[in-house]
């Protein structure tokens, strides 16, 4: 039983429901992430907003968008050192750790993704704000049969005030879709809700979720309820996301501690 297809560039784009996390981090030191703080506090250990398991796997979110033409074909001067920065910024199965791999390849999609009326998340043509980005996936395969899977996105923007635009949308789409779904409805995020973010060195501000996601499988059925957890951060016009999703089997905050270490990461390089 394999999902369809690998989800995670959908709600790198629009997250379910998420409050912004406004802070001056002048340090690398991170904090327990792990009280609720909305009005919607979650249920249980949440489901990724991008990680989940291959056809090797039980479950496994709907793939990310494809690369965009746009994104190959304007690659030069200015986007070309956009995009060459933004490669350096992901982080590389090596980097997460033992036992993890490559997942594919990486996703250079630009797409404008955003919640309608009815929280589904819909895309409209490339995002005019976004210079360059990169999404590189992760896997994990467990001994179960099941794994964890995980992702980093790095998208340089046009301007600072273009970068915290787009995160106080998300925030904004957030607050009033504590459940979502994809376009054609082959994941649905539940119990989406703000965590305490970790204090992340250099950034400007930084956003942290977690929830459920529950992904369409090849044979027909549903994986049920996967844990996730999701980190941004912003440094003037660049945004930097480290997203996992749980084996359910694994220590409950596994989804926590990995995207803590991963946005840390990230955040040594930039």
């Amino acid at each position: 039983m394999a999902v369809r297809a690998r989800n995670i560039g959908l709600r790198v784009a629009a997250l379910g429901a998420a409050a912004l996390v406004l802070t001056a981090c002048n340090d690398d030191e991170t904090t327990d992430a792990g009280a609720a703080t909305s009005s919607h506090p979650a249920a249980s250990a949440p489901a990724s907003a991008g990680a989940s398991p291959t056809g090797k796997a039980k479950s496994k979110p709907k793939e990310s968008p494809k690369p965009s033409t746009h994104a190959s074909t304007s690659a030069a001067g200015a986007n070309a050192a956009a995009q060459a920065k933004v490669n350096k910024l992901v982080l590389s199965a090596a980097d997460w750790g033992k036992g993890f791999e490559a997942d594919g390849e990486d996703s250079t999609d630009i797409s404008h993704w955003a919640m309608n009326a009815s929280c589904v998340n819909v895309t409209n043509g490339d995002d005019p704000d976004q210079v360059a980005a990169d999404n590189r996936f992760v896997i994990a395969n467990h001994s179960n049969g099941d794994a964890t899977l995980a992702n980093t996105w790095v998208v340089q923007f046009t301007t600072k005030d273009a970068a915290h635009k787009y995160l106080t949308n998300i925030a904004a789409d957030a607050k009033r879709c504590e459940k979502s779904t994809t376009a054609d409805g082959e994941t649905k995020y539940n119990t989406s809700h703000e965590v305490v973010a970790p204090q992340v060195a250099g950034a400007d501000e930084v956003y942290a979720e977690e929830g459920f996601g529950d992904y369409a499988t090849t044979d027909g059925g549903r994986t049920g309820d996967r844990p996730y957890g999701v980190i941004y951060a912003r440094k003037g016009s660049i945004v930097v996301m480290a997203n996992v999703d749980s084996d359910p089997s694994t220590d409950d905050f596994e989804f926590r501690r990995l995207a803590q270490q991963a946005i840390k990461q990230i955040a040594a390089k930039w």
